[in-house]
């Protein structure tokens, strides 16, 4: 008998070898969507940041007393609307900022509609992929003291 042709068998291994591959492909690919957008909300952290250094540098925002804890609410910010979450709009965003030998050390919290959010923990430079996470707890918290600061002062949007 010389049959050509495959045998049931064998395309059933073949499509089984498919399905596992396209099962990795996926789920990379899907990391990979994932780290990238994590990646873009870090860049939208630092943009924000970068927007206060330019407000402070050239306005009347004072944040040099050492014994402060100065925090901006994101809506402060002009270009508010370029500096997005990739995840959704900005339900809650603030920079803190503290002023500690004759050096600005500037943090960052907040979170998006989408429950995507960063706490409090760290200062921006040292913020990672890892730091971003979502939650069902919308709140971040708006006034707390960096440090061993006694003293909080609060620049937020004014409503025009």
């Amino acid at each position: 008998m010389n049959r050509k042709g495959f045998s049931f068998i064998e395309l059933l291994a073949v499509l089984a070898l498919l399905g596992i591959l396209s099962g990795i492909a996926i789920f990379g690919v899907s990391r990979y969507l994932d780290n990238s957008k994590k990646d873009i909300y870090l860049a939208s952290v630092k943009a924000q940041i970068e927007a206060v250094k330019l407000i402070i540098n050239s306005e009347d925002y004072y944040v040099y007393d050492e014994n402060t804890t100065y925090i901006f609410d994101v809506n402060i910010l002009k270009q508010t609307d370029n500096i997005k979450s990739p995840y959704g709009e900005w339900k809650d965003a603030y920079i803190y900022v503290v002023y500690d030998n004759d050096k600005l050390y500037f943090y960052w919290t907040g979170i998006d509609e989408k429950g995507w959010k960063i706490d409090l923990d760290k200062e921006t430079q040292y913020l990672k992929r890892s730091d971003i996470y979502q939650t069902k707890d919308k709140e971040v918290e708006k006034r707390k003291i960096i440090g061993d600061r006694n003293n909080i002062v609060y620049y937020e949007a004014t409503k025009e």
